[in-house]
């Protein structure tokens, strides 16, 4: 009998969580459509429907406070290169193609890649992107279409006699990677993402996340915008309705 009222108990718990989490995103996944044409950390978008594009605000400034000469383009570079974490259909799509996974991962071994990897994969606005994305069944089978088709298979068979490949992995030799390599290794701040948890509001922030209702109403926003707020598209993408999105 104690078990089954805990169990029961739980259960509600958990409904009331969720429960009290779905407005909030939703309303605010309505806020930030209204602006996302217009919004500057959506350049990169590449979805009909901007608001569920993640945007990086978090990254971009980790990005400048680490390159403060660096210029808009070459974030934006660095912006289409992280991009396909936020998204798991278009990190399919990319691994499908071997030539293209050879190019990405190329250009995810510089120096300033690695490390907005580190930072940003620290952040819960970046947790709560990933809850929303792989627990949506409309993004998880985009992701899943391209392992489905044979196509896939017979392109990396091919792989090892496929040029694209290997000038997909020709920015490997360059030079000017490795001395990237070394003036970033030199300087305090790039090994910042692996002493950041040593400062008490780090924890702090992040036991508020976990404490929060709003939290695990992630994992239901696919189900508040494809039934209760019929105005927004469920598509495939990774819905960030936060605007501060790491």
């Amino acid at each position: 009998m104690n078990r089954f009222l805990s169990t029961v108990f739980g259960t509600l718990v958990t409904v009331a969580l969720v429960w009290g989490g779905l407005p909030a995103y939703a309303q605010d996944a309505e806020a930030v459509a209204v602006s996302a044409e217009e919004d500057p950390y959506l350049q990169t978008c590449d979805l009909a429907d901007r608001s569920r594009c993640h945007r990086f605000t978090k990254a971009r400034q980790y990005y400048f406070e680490l390159n403060p000469n660096a210029t808009e383009e070459e974030w934006l570079d660095m912006e289409r290169l992280l991009r396909p974490f936020t998204n798991p259909a278009k990190m399919a799509e990319i691994m499908a193609d071997p030539g293209r996974m050879a190019k990405w991962m190329a250009g995810l071994s510089s120096p300033d890649a690695v490390h907005l990897m580190m930072r940003c994969s620290q952040e819960p606005i970046m947790w709560n992107t990933w809850m929303r994305t792989f627990t949506d069944p409309e993004i998880m089978m985009q992701a899943m279409l391209p392992f489905m088709n044979p196509l896939t298979y017979f392109k990396w068979a091919f792989a090892p006699i496929d040029p694209n490949v290997y000038a997909g992995f020709a920015p490997l030799a360059d030079p000017k990677l490795y001395t990237a390599w070394g003036d970033k290794l030199a300087q305090p701040k790039y090994y910042e993402p692996l002493y950041s948890w040593m400062y008490p509001q780090w924890s702090i922030d992040r036991m508020a996340w976990a404490m929060n209702p709003e939290t695990y109403g992630n994992m239901f926003v696919w189900w508040a915008q494809a039934f209760a707020y019929p105005t927004q598209s469920s598509i495939t993408g990774s819905p960030s309705p936060n605007p501060d999105g790491s």
